[in-house]
């Protein structure tokens, strides 16, 4: 025995469809503002590590002898390798490298030895000059001063490596986008849809 088609059921049937729809449409309605404000803060703090800025200030710190401690506040660990206007000059030079515009081009990694080289030419020639001038106590301090600087400016540069920084922050823009919410209008429904089950 086969059902009979009650057309007083499919009607209510497809009246509380619609209405849950509705419902889980008017939820994600209210949500969706709060995740894309979340999403946004997400990459933002994102960009914030990414933030090459971030490389020249911890070294400044280091060659004042300070560290930051899990609060956020600035701890004098040592002695300063050299003196604030010292500091003030060899950043200067290292800003010329170390900046967005750097860290994402696409560069061959031969060019970045290119340009980390060139920048440690003059790193060491402003040193052998002045490293008096900027209260450099000894030549091992001095040596000292150079290793820092390249030790956390070349890995700054290789972020560039092929545009990987680049391409990094492209997929994450992409991922974001693709799984930000979708809402889809509700089609309008015609005279026949009334009829189907």
């Amino acid at each position: 025995m086969q059902p009979q088609y009650n057309p007083e059921l499919a009607q209510q049937y497809q009246a509380q469809s619609a209405l849950q729809q509705q419902g889980i449409e008017a939820e994600m309605g209210t949500q969706a503002p709060y995740m894309l404000q979340n999403q946004q803060t997400v990459q933002a703090a994102l960009l914030e590590q990414l933030n090459p800025n971030r490389v020249i200030e911890e070294i400044k710190r280091t060659l004042k002898g300070q560290t930051i401690d899990e609060e956020g506040k600035i701890i004098q660990e040592g002695e300063p390798l050299m003196n604030d206007f010292g500091i003030g000059r060899i950043i200067s030079l290292l800003r010329s490298v170390v900046n967005i515009n750097t860290t994402i081009s696409a560069l061959e990694e031969n060019q970045i030895k290119s340009i980390a080289i060139n920048l440690m030419d003059n790193v060491i020639d402003d040193l052998t000059l002045n490293w008096r001038v900027y209260g450099i106590k000894n030549e091992s301090d001095r040596d000292t001063v150079h290793n820092i600087i390249l030790n956390m400016v070349y890995p700054a540069l290789m972020r560039c490596k092929r545009g990987g920084e680049r391409g990094f922050l492209g997929r994450t823009t992409v991922e974001s986008i693709n799984t930000a919410p979708r809402f889809n209008p509700q089609k309008k429904e015609g005279f026949w849809s009334r009829f189907k089950l």
